[in-house]
């Protein structure tokens, strides 16, 4: 599955991607402000989501497309985003224990308040209430086989039947939320890891999806994003020397997230 053997169906609000496979993959854009990315797999009419939409507009656009579809949504699987809770209520909510933490009580719920406090009720901040833990190493859903790789914060997804991973967050020519050095080597051990295993097709939460020859350039920019943290003496500094490294990179806000963990005032 090659990230442009795709068949593209604009929405009012956002766009789907959709990969034939075992299972069939639907990317859904919401184009929303902070560009978020929902995943839907589907085998024989039964699905699971991964990672709902986050405001309001996108939820009721995406359920409407998939109810037209007459899939049976059988699961939401709840990584990074806890939000969404009137997303297809029947659905049975899957996620890992320490996801639910950093989603409902620690740095994950903070983002949504502030979120709720920026675009008022068209951001929908209900947070999910997990029915189902994943306590172990992989899940099954919709007749759908997920390995669940456990993060500091939450979990990443392998998807063995398309040879694809899920990450919260890529996109190879957008800056990435760093909180360390030491975290930087964190992801680039996982990334590298990703090549060496095999992935062919690579999804994240607010990017469409990606390739190896794109996470091998994000890798190349994470060593060099840490050289230049080595150099820098200053948040200041650092975000200038980056800018002027990768001059067509988007996320700029997201490199100020960096600056503000690498170097706290």
């Amino acid at each position: 599955m090659k990230k442009s053997e795709c068949t593209i169906i604009k929405l009012d609000k956002g766009e789907i991607n959709q990969y034939r496979g075992a299972p069939n993959l639907l990317v859904y854009k919401t184009n929303d402000p902070l560009s978020n990315v929902t995943l839907v797999l589907e085998k024989e009419k039964r699905a699971l989501v991964i990672e709902p939409p986050c405001f309001t507009a996108n939820l009721t656009e995406l359920e409407q497309r998939l109810r037209s579809l007459e899939f049976k949504v059988e699961g939401l699987v709840l990584a990074y985003h806890m939000t969404g809770a009137n997303f297809i209520k029947e659905a049975k909510r899957y996620s890992t224990r320490n996801a639910e933490e950093f989603g409902t009580k620690g740095p994950g719920k903070a983002m949504v308040d502030n979120f709720a406090n920026v675009f008022g009720s068209a951001f929908d901040a209900s947070i999910n209430r997990v029915t189902d833990y994943i306590d172990g190493d992989s899940v099954t859903i919709a007749g759908i086989t997920l390995n669940i790789e456990r993060t500091h914060d939450a979990f990443d997804i392998a998807i063995p039947g398309i040879k694809a991973k899920y990450v919260h967050m890529l996109g190879h020519d957008v800056h990435s939320i760093v909180g360390s050095v030491e975290l930087i080597d964190r992801e680039l051990t996982k990334l590298e890891g990703c090549i060496e295993k095999g992935y062919e097709l690579f999804l994240s939460s607010h990017y469409p999806a990606e390739d190896r020859d794109d996470v091998r350039q994000k890798i190349e920019y994470l060593k060099r994003l840490k050289h230049i943290a080595a150099q820098a003496k200053s948040g200041e500094e650092f975000k200038l020397l980056a800018k002027k490294e990768f001059p067509h990179y988007g996320g700029d806000h997201y490199l100020d997230m960096t600056a503000g963990f690498l170097f706290p005032k």
